[in-house]
């Protein structure tokens, strides 16, 4: 297997890094591409021993995964220059915040009918193998590629699958999570020497508190207002320093943040529909080794004189899976695709695939709970945007009931657990106690026979010439006065005990 990467920016150097430290694959089967040289990860790039190179068409033929790693509004420049250098072997991973499956599917349908597609999200502690990645699936990329990708990111640190309408979230979230860590470790810092601490020391200590207090929460599985819990203790400078940061709304920042930066990512796709590319983001592309080609003019890659159009029409981009038709363009309609689009689609119905089985909505609860995201995808092919909310937003309530019914289900074991483990130490609490009371019972008939050979030996030390001329003095034998001997005082009371059982 061999790796491409579309771009040599931050990400890619980020992905290298760690795809070399996991050893998932050797950098000498790494090629990156970009038309510009200068860039400091390009230095970093050859220092690792990938193979760099300025042309994405060398990148795509040296490739199996090739990951579009370029701002989204670059991605149909990319996509136009290497569309007819795909092949069936390829696996197109497009890491662009807001650029979708569907629309890319749509711009290589012009040069291969089955291209396989998926989406992914990732962030740059990818580097240090502590990344968080999420991915989704494109209409004709099988299993095994998934497998695939999550393999190479999981070697990078956490990685899921997810359906596609999420991951702009997560762009809000954990892909831009690391910038919210970075600016909270600075302003950590910045208090320290505030009241005294040296510089290298504070921001080492605000680094190793947000590490820390990560690695608590991922292992102890609490929530995290209960992990924050156990740290304030009452009246203490931390409820002090928490009152002061809701009294600057401190969460509302932070939620607010996520917002805005998933917003953001929702509108890419739209601007890069809508507006013109300046020219200085032009020449980050190899657009013009493009239109140097023979046979190639800017109508065909989108270019008009109201700007540029990076794919079909905004309704048709927010379509789900629709099968392409290639239809010839209305003289009136002007789009300068070729793939039919809602405004030059003439007299004939655009029409969807429906296969039998995969199209229907009537699905049951445990079916539509236990279908992964790509036998979702696969049976949502043909539905209206209607259904498919519905369907979506009936599968996330379910999923919440489950995830609340296995809460409780789990509330319920841990207590089973408890009970079964009193049980146990009463077990051995009533063990212990029966052995007491039968150490109790030895030692006071141990006490009694202590106190009885006390006794007697007071007796004998009394009058030792009587007690020897008793009957008992054939057994004791002569005695000295003060003294008596060990073995006979143990047979007498012996013999005593005996005669009284």
């Amino acid at each position: 297997m061999s790796v491409g990467f579309i771009g040599a920016g931050q990400l890619t150097h980020a992905l290298v890094r760690g795809f070399s430290a996991a050893g998932v694959i050797a950098t000498q089967r790494i090629t990156a591409s970009s038309p510009d040289t200068d860039l400091p990860t390009v230095q970093g790039l050859r220092k690792l021993g990938v193979n760099f190179t300025t042309s994405n068409k060398e990148t795509v033929n040296k490739s199996d995964v090739l990951f579009l790693a370029v701002k989204p509004h670059i991605i149909p420049f990319v996509l136009d220059e290497i569309g007819s250098d795909i092949e069936d072997r390829h696996l197109i991973v497009s890491c662009a915040a807001g650029v979708t499956i569907s629309s890319i599917e749509k711009k290589l349908q012009q040069y291969r009918p089955a291209p396989k597609v998926m989406r992914c999200m990732t962030n740059t502690p990818v580097v240090v193998r502590e990344g968080a990645t999420v991915y989704a699936t494109g209409t004709h990329a099988e299993v095994e590629d998934g497998k695939l990708l999550e393999q190479l990111m999981a070697s990078v640190g956490y990685c899921a699958e997810v359906e596609e309408d999420l991951i702009d979230a997560v762009t809000g979230l954990s892909g831009s999570g690391p910038a919210y860590a970075f600016t909270a470790v600075d302003a950590l810092a910045d208090g320290g020497v505030k009241m005294g601490l040296p510089r290298r020391l504070a921001v080492r200590l605000g680094a190793q508190a947000l590490l820390g207090a990560a690695r608590m929460l991922l292992d102890s599985e609490q929530h995290p207002g209960q992990l924050k819990d156990n740290v304030c203790s009452p009246g203490g400078a931390t409820i002090h320093a928490l009152h002061v940061m809701e009294s600057g709304g401190f969460r509302s920042l932070l939620i607010n943040a996520v917002e805005a930066s998933c917003v953001r990512t929702k509108k890419l796709q739209f601007l890069a529909d809508q507006e013109k590319i300046s020219p200085a983001a032009i020449k980050k592309t190899t657009l013009d080794q493009v239109l140097q080609q023979p046979g190639v003019t800017a109508e065909t890659v989108g270019i008009r004189s109201r700007g540029i159009s990076f794919f079909n029409s905004k309704e048709e981009s927010d379509g789900f899976n629709f099968k392409q038709r290639h239809l010839p363009t209305s003289n009136t309609g002007g789009h300068g695709f070729r793939g039919m689009t809602t405004t030059n689609k003439g007299n004939k119905a655009l029409k969807v695939k429906r296969e039998p089985g995969e199209n229907g909505t009537s699905l049951t609860d445990d079916e539509l709970v236990t279908m992964s995201v790509r036998e979702l995808n696969q049976h949502l092919r043909g539905l209206t945007k209607e259904e498919i909310l519905q369907l979506k937003q009936r599968r996330r309530t379910l999923k919440n009931r489950g995830y609340a019914a296995s809460c409780r289900v789990k509330r319920v074991t841990q207590k089973e657990e408890l009970e079964k483990q009193k049980a146990l130490l009463q077990q051995e609490v009533d063990k212990l106690a029966t052995e007491n009371a039968s150490m109790k019972v030895e030692l006071d008939a141990l006490r009694s026979k202590y106190e009885a050979l006390q006794s007697f030996a007071r007796t004998v030390a009394r009058n030792p010439v009587t007690s020897a001329r008793g009957p008992m003095a054939s057994v004791i034998g002569p005695l000295i006065p003060g003294k008596v001997a060990a073995t006979s005082v143990i047979t007498i009371v012996k013999s005593k005990t005996e005669a009284r059982s």
